[in-house]
């Protein structure tokens, strides 16, 4: 529509103006709320502009995840030779604004020169870093020649722009909350089944009392601890620990765990090592990782324990005068290069404590980072004597050490306290 020259009807000419544009703004108030996809949102936008704003041609380009594209065009929209090259034009000349009015849009890097020269009004559409979008108007046209977009042309087509921007971040918002709940409810399912696969049946062995608990940082854990009968009436007391924490390290545990359940366990750890080495290694090469173990062979009503500790912290042994020491003796993890780690015969008296931990345990640090450590260890082991007292004192003086912090590591102990039979 012409612009009129005499007064009365220039006022009647801008009021109508006025009024499409705040009934656009309004009915895209309204639209918005009522979409339920990104795509539907740019075609709305597309709708609106080209309701209210007279273009010879308009153009949405959006990010995607292969790079920038058109999602919507209108009236006769020239091809774009170099979409990437124009938008970072675009991200220059825009910086710090919430519009750029370009004059020589034709000489712009991957705009068409084949119409001549043209104006452009490019509006981004944006949240509060970066773009999303942009918005590309080019000039329109009149009865009586071209016509140049307006102040308030390119006013509304900010406002629409905003909006937009924030219709467009909410749903990806919601998106992510449906995604993340979803995250949480599998991951609860599998905490549960790794919980079922890890938590064995008690062994009543004679001459033994045996506890294991573990408390994973994460939903899922990168410990295991458990116990098997052997064959020979024994039972053996393996705990793992595998490097990193969260969903991978927990598929190495529930492996550990289903290669301990198929091989049984076997008196001799030295055999149990080279059968795990056999099963898991090739996919400790391949996913860059190694497993930490200790291993604990028993008899019934037997005072002699075959040790075999790869990796993990060096046990500690609560003697019968009520004091601890530490027994020294560590190879190397499962999957780590060289030799492998030896059996140790060890020796406890009625009443003796061997405590089993994974590096967790010592490592969790208080609010000034300072780690609970095997002095506190230790000190704990020689103040609770019941075992059941003792596995829970100690995840209690962890706790108290690390006050506000949250656990960074899984954190596992076993306790194997002689008994008379």
């Amino acid at each position: 529509m012409t612009q009129p020259d005499d007064p009365v009807s220039q006022l009647t000419w801008e009021l109508s103006l006025a009024y499409e544009a705040l009934s656009a703004v309004y009915a895209m108030s309204q639209r918005l709320g009522k979409l339920a996809t990104e795509e539907a949102i740019w075609v709305s936008l597309r709708d609106a502009v080209a309701r209210v704003i007279p273009v010879r041609c308009g153009r949405i380009l959006v990010e995607t995840p292969v790079g920038w594209e058109a999602v919507a065009e209108w009236g006769e929209c020239e091809p774009l030779t170099d979409v990437g090259a124009l938008v970072a034009e675009l991200d220059v000349a825009c910086a710090g604004r919430n519009s750029v009015r370009i004059n020589d849009a034709h000489l712009l890097a991957g705009m068409s020169a084949t119409a001549g020269s043209y104006g452009l009004l490019a509006v981004p559409v944006q949240d509060r870093q970066r773009f999303l979008a942009w918005m590309m108007l080019i000039d329109g046209t009149q009865a009586d020649g071209p016509r140049p977009l307006t102040t308030a042309d390119q006013k509304l087509a900010v406002t629409l722009a905003q909006q937009v921007g924030y219709a467009v971040m909410s749903r990806r918002l919601a998106v992510e909350e449906v995604r993340l709940a979803r995250l949480d409810r599998e991951l609860e399912i599998a905490r549960e089944i790794q919980q079922s696969l890890l938590t064995p049946e008690p062994v009543n062995l004679p001459g033994w009392e045996i506890a294991l608990e573990s408390h994973p940082a994460y939903e899922v854990s990168g410990d295991f601890c458990g116990y098997e009968r052997a064959g020979t009436g024994g039972a053996g007391v393996l705990m793992t620990d595998v490097m990193g924490k969260g969903v991978p390290a927990a598929l190495f545990a529930a492996m550990t765990r289903t290669v301990l359940l198929a091989l049984g366990a076997p008196q001799d750890p030295e055999m149990l090592v080279q059968r795990l080495s056999r099963v898991l290694l090739p996919d400790l090469i391949r996913s860059d990782s190694f497993v930490a173990l200790t291993y604990v062979s028993l008899m019934p009503g037997l005072g002699t324990v075959n040790l075999l500790n790869g990796g993990n912290p060096p046990v500690l042994i609560r003697r019968s005068s009520g004091r601890g020491e530490v027994h020294e003796s560590s190879g190397p993890p499962l999957g780590w290069p060289g030799r492998q780690a030896r059996v140790e015969p060890l020796e406890l008296a009625i009443g003796e404590v061997l405590l089993m931990y994974s590096d967790g345990i010592i490592d969790q640090p208080n609010p000034d980072g300072e780690a609970f450590g095997e002095a506190r260890l230790m000190a704990s082991l020689e103040a609770y004597e019941d075992v059941g007292d003792l596995i829970a004192g100690i995840f209690a003086d962890v706790r108290r050490h690390q006050g506000s912090r949250p656990a960074l590591d899984d954190m596992t102990l076993a306790i194997l306290r002689r008994i008379p039979t």
